[in-house]
């Protein structure tokens, strides 16, 4: 098991936290799915529950419904309690997000991860809590345009919105104009 330590101030769930959030990934012995050898079907990625949150919330979060999620964790009540680990696997109730874009203000500086934001790398983009290193395809729904990136930084930090974008990883989806676009989303890898 890899135990990945996300610290800072995120919108999560709809909140702002001032506290850690751990995510444990587990890999799970059924690996990955017979019809795409790159899309993992089985993994799962543990959550800690935080004061105040919600089973609800947590579904809405990371794009599950909650009847899947008591199912995935073997609950038999729709309450979360502060401390207990739940299981979710992300992005499998739905896989459309709405996605932005960031650029020049930030070029340069240090990113989450600690690594240095170039807006002209097309693989670079921002997540809230999804594990540094997780590969991820984007598709704009009404164009088609795709493409795979590396969660490499922390954000968006605007409610509704899932993924942030460098610059060229924008211009492949044809999204500079327009800001904000509906993708669909696939998980594609875990950090190993």
């Amino acid at each position: 098991m890899l135990i990945v330590t996300v610290s800072g101030t995120f919108l999560f769930l709809g909140r702002f936290f001032d506290q850690e959030i751990t995510a444990a990934i587990t890999e799970s012995a059924t690996g990955v799915g017979p019809s795409n050898e790159n899309v993992v079907e089985q993994r799962t990625m543990e959550i800690i529950v935080r004061e105040g949150w919600t089973l609800a919330e947590i579904a809405e979060a990371v794009g599950m419904e909650p009847k899947k999620l008591m199912q995935l964790n073997n609950l038999t009540s729709p309450i979360a309690y502060p401390g207990q680990t739940l299981k979710v696997k992300p992005y499998t109730a739905f896989d459309e997000v709405w996605v932005s874009w960031y650029g020049p203000k930030y070029h340069g500086k240090a990113m989450a991860s600690g690594k240095v934001f170039n807006m002209y790398d097309p693989t670079v983009c921002a997540h809230k809590w999804l594990p540094f290193g997780t590969r991820v395809r984007l598709t704009r729904i009404d164009t088609g345009a795709t493409v795979e990136l590396l969660v490499q930084d922390r954000g968006p930090y605007v409610a509704n919105r899932h993924f942030d974008l460098s610059y060229a990883a924008a211009q492949q989806l044809h999204m500079i104009k327009k800001g904000v676009v509906l993708c669909k989303v696939e998980i594609l890898d875990w950090p190993h």
